[in-house]
């Protein structure tokens, strides 16, 4: 594309996360790539608020989201390769660097918003954990008047069955395959139930959503 050519552009589509003033304390949940839409919710939100990120390998934005959360915890799955050679566990094990020496794993990390650099320092967890956000959430039985998530369907689902049985409200930023993006093709619909009258009805993440609340969305 060269300097001074045109493009169109049809945007934005579809919904965000509804942000209730009422609501102090708020728990951010993402896992995968499902944890860089969540950022920009963060730095809108106000009170108390709790990350928890979950990642397959190396996790990424810590030190934005740091800046704007009151606690971050994260969890990593398998296992990372560092700069020096070593492989960072995650199980709560020291691994072996280059050089012989012993280094702390990663596994599961509490960054808090106390830092006067504004940056993350790296401060081990109360837990440390080799899994994913619900390790996180069972591990530390967080308080919350809303969930926000956005990640992989079954991590939604299994947020759901918790939020459920916690009896707090949340609202999911559903994970879909697109086709066109804008509403036609009908490739990345759900079953949604808004409608008492009706038991569900295809809805489209793309242009309808991508943000249903927990009980509206029929998980089977």
């Amino acid at each position: 594309m060269l300097s001074g050519e045109q493009i169109d552009i049809m945007g934005p589509l579809g919904n965000g996360f509804y942000i209730d003033e009422t609501n102090n304390n708020h728990l951010i949940i993402g896992g995968g790539i499902g944890v860089a839409p969540l950022l920009e919710l963060v730095k809108n939100l106000k009170g108390n608020k709790t990350v928890y990120l979950g990642f397959n390998t190396e996790p990424y934005l810590i030190d934005e989201f740091n800046r704007y959360a009151d606690e971050i915890r994260i969890t990593v799955e398998n296992k990372i390769e560092t700069g020096d050679g070593s492989l960072e566990t995650g199980d709560g094990s020291l691994s072996e660097s280059k050089d012989g020496t012993e280094k702390e794993s990663l596994g599961t990390v509490f960054f808090g918003s106390d830092n006067n650099s504004g940056m993350s320092q790296k401060v081990p967890s109360p837990m440390t954990l080799k899994g994913n956000v619900m390790d996180l959430i069972k591990e530390n039985t967080p308080k919350a008047d809303m969930i926000y998530a956005c990640g992989p369907k079954p991590m939604l689902e299994a947020i759901n069955g918790w939020a459920e049985e916690k009896e707090i409200e949340a609202q999911f930023s559903m994970e879909e395959r697109m086709a066109c993006g804008i509403g036609a093709c009908l490739v990345c619909t759900c079953k949604i139930k808004k409608d008492e009258d009706r038991e569900w009805q295809n809805y489209r993440v793309c242009k309808d959503g991508p943000v249903f609340y927990r009980d509206e969305v029929m998980w089977e």
